[in-house]
């Protein structure tokens, strides 16, 4: 099982485009998620192994819509392995409504806790 290690800049101009690409090769989630447009820009530090990676950094989204939505923005930290995601320092914005706050996501039984 090989380390992995090494920064990752990840850039998005328009997720709807890039949601199409990566339900072609063969990656999926509920139809209900699928953006209809907006952008991502994400740094991460990755680490870990192959099996096991681990990543941390940023991530901000910028007019984001889902499912018909006024645009949305988000900012935020994280640390991601393959069975949690903690979100830390989100500032979320979607029409005139503002969220901040953390959420813990498990990826093993789908539990969202937030704070």
């Amino acid at each position: 099982d090989s380390s992995v290690a090494g920064p990752l800049m990840v850039s998005a101009t328009d997720l709807s485009r890039a949601d199409r690409l990566l339900r072609a090769a063969g990656v999926e989630w509920p139809a209900w998620s699928a953006p209809e447009g907006g952008g991502l820009t994400a740094r991460a530090n990755i680490g870990g192994t192959l099996r096991r990676p681990t990543a941390d950094g940023k991530a901000s989204l910028d007019e984001l819509r889902i499912g018909g939505s006024a645009p949305a923005t988000f900012d935020g930290s994280f640390v991601a392995g393959t069975n949690a995601v903690q979100l830390s320092g989100i500032h979320a914005t979607v029409g005139a409504n503002t969220a901040d706050g953390a959420v813990d996501l498990s990826l093993t039984s789908g539990a969202v806790t937030g704070a």
